[in-house]
């Protein structure tokens, strides 16, 4: 044990802008009379950021001998791990209870040709979702190994620089979203009389694609730290939130276009809810195009290409036959297809 009064360790500390698992301190405890009494050691264990986040140590309080680390007991981690499963799992089994409820009011309300226009490009945009290129999945990864580390500024510096990859990704995907109302109503064969609806859905489409991509870096960054729970219980409310406001659009007759944006606006209280439970974990936690580095671009592009190949095939399989369909048939014999491959 190195002999450090307790305000100098904690200095140091400061100084060094780290934080560290397992610090040992030394306390100068003196009594009234100036080297009457003996030295007394203790150790005081900084806690780590994966059971709580590093805390200041109170210098009056008394600290038990310990040599060991500080982590979460077994209790606690067993708990953790059951209620994210558990979360995870109601998520999981959410989306397609919804969608099966959903389906008949849709397809009565809409029409089969307005429901299989609106089913054709939910799946066009949620194939778009593979320009995410696996970075979602490379900002999960990295952000755990911070975490554990207590390596916030690498967490904010990793945050930025997929933000601002994900800025110009989005802004490919509108692009794209365009040239689909322009182009691609007619190619995937949309009634006349249904096609400007059509095209100011697509463009509906496209906007909250552009704002999802950069949004996304916050849900990794959330899964990172290891808060399953908070992810699935708000991807709960957003379904639920999107089923009812595309149900009452249905019933109130408010057509096709009514229905897109009932299905998308949800979608954008998703980020700010992240934003704020991050902020809870990591108070001094930011996204800046300033901390945009490239050396951080290159660690991302190693290991995210493998869950791009991954996600493309994927998407490919589950929501390129409803296009296929479309343009070939027609969008009443896609709404048919659709209801198939939901039930």
């Amino acid at each position: 044990h190195s002999r450090f009064s307790i305000e100098a360790a904690l200095a140091e500390l400061r100084r060094a802008d780290v934080s560290v698992l397992g610090v040992v301190v030394t306390r100068e405890r003196r009594g009234g009379v100036t080297g009457a009494t003996p030295l007394a050691e203790e150790t005081l264990i900084a806690r780590h950021p994966v059971v709580g986040g590093p805390a200041a140590v109170d210098p009056d309080a008394e600290q038990p001998l310990h040599d060991e680390p500080a982590v979460a007991p077994a209790g606690s981690r067993a708990r953790s791990t059951i209620r994210n499963g558990a979360y995870v799992f109601a998520q999981t089994g959410m989306a397609p209870l919804l969608n099966v409820l959903l389906l008949p009011v849709l397809v009565n309300e809409l029409g089969l040709v307005q429901y299989g226009v609106f089913a054709t490009l939910q799946a066009v945009f949620v194939f778009t979702s593979v320009f995410d290129l696996g970075l979602s999945k490379s900002v999960v990864k990295y952000v755990s190994a911070f975490w554990t580390k207590g390596d916030t500024a690498s967490i904010s510096r990793f945050a930025s620089t997929a933000f601002t990859l994900y800025l110009a990704l989005g802004f490919l995907v509108f692009v794209a979203s365009v040239a689909v109302a322009v182009l691609g109503v007619g190619i995937l064969g949309v009634p006349d009389d249904l096609q400007d609806e059509a095209m100011l859905a697509a463009l509906v489409f496209g906007a909250t694609s552009f704002y999802n991509f950069p949004a996304g870096t916050l849900g990794g960054v959330l899964g990172g730290l290891k808060r399953h729970d908070a992810e699935s219980r708000l991807h709960i409310v957003v379904a639920v939130l999107q089923a009812v406001g595309q149900a009452a659009a249905a019933f109130a007759g408010l057509g096709l276009l009514a229905v897109v944006i009932a299905f998308n606006a949800p979608q954008y209280i998703r980020p700010w809810v992240r934003l704020r439970i991050i902020r809870r974990m990591i108070p001094d936690f930011r996204i800046s195009p300033r901390l945009f580095s490239r050396a951080t671009l290159r660690e991302i592009g190693g290991y995210s290409v493998w869950s791009f190949m991954v996600d493309l095939g994927r998407n490919v399989v589950g929501n390129f036959g409803i296009v296929v369909v479309a343009s070939f048939l027609g969008p009443a014999t896609a709404a048919s297809y659709n209801i198939g491959t939901q039930v």
